[in-house]
């Protein structure tokens, strides 16, 4: 097969490292909002070797010997881009008053985001959250079924307009904003 010499013009160059500098100086003069789908993800560790026999059901319990949280969904985006270091970086979205959103709004705050544009949701609404169990004492580490709280209905019309209100608001502040759906729902 022949190739013309426009296809192998048009052939993606190797960033060289005087360039990459340049572009990660620039990104500190940038700000950036990200708006989206934020969701926290969730990792529980269960050591299976100390597992009983539960007397209410015939299963095994999962006794969780670490946790940890970090950012998923659009919220890792956000903490992405916050660790490229822009001038600044806001974040738009709409968390619940649950036991999650304060995990979140901790880990993106740790992250350096700016949280002004983040929203409370109405009094059924949850933070998305996604759970891996993984199993470990018997050899290999395996991941159990995932424990998910999610939204089973759209956000309300009225919080919708606030969150683009809180986004247009700041779009003079901002140089660029990053949309990331997730398809959660809500």
């Amino acid at each position: 097969m022949q190739h013309s010499d426009s296809a192998r013009e048009s052939k993606p160059r190797m960033i060289d490292r005087a360039r990459l500098v340049d572009l990660l100086e620039a990104i500190r003069r940038v700000r950036i909002g990200i708006l989206g789908d934020f969701t926290l993800d969730g990792y529980w560790w269960v050591d299976m070797t100390r597992a009983q026999l539960s007397r209410e059901a015939p299963l095994y319990n999962h006794p969780v010997v670490r946790e940890t949280y970090s950012a998923g969904g659009c919220a890792n985006v956000a903490v992405n881009v916050a660790a490229l270091r822009p001038q600044s970086a806001w974040t738009f979205t709409v968390l619940a008053d649950d036991w999650r959103g304060p995990l979140l709004r901790q880990v993106l705050a740790d992250a350096g985001l700016r949280l002004d544009g983040v929203l409370t949701g109405p009094a059924d609404w949850v933070t998305p959250f996604y759970g891996k169990v993984i199993l470990t004492g018997y050899g290999n580490e395996q991941e159990d079924a995932r424990v998910d709280f999610v939204n089973s209905r759209p956000l309300p019309a009225e919080l919708l307009d606030a969150l683009v209100q809180q986004v247009t608001d700041r779009l003079a502040e901002l140089d660029a904003v990053i949309v990331a759906d997730y398809q959660v729902v809500g």
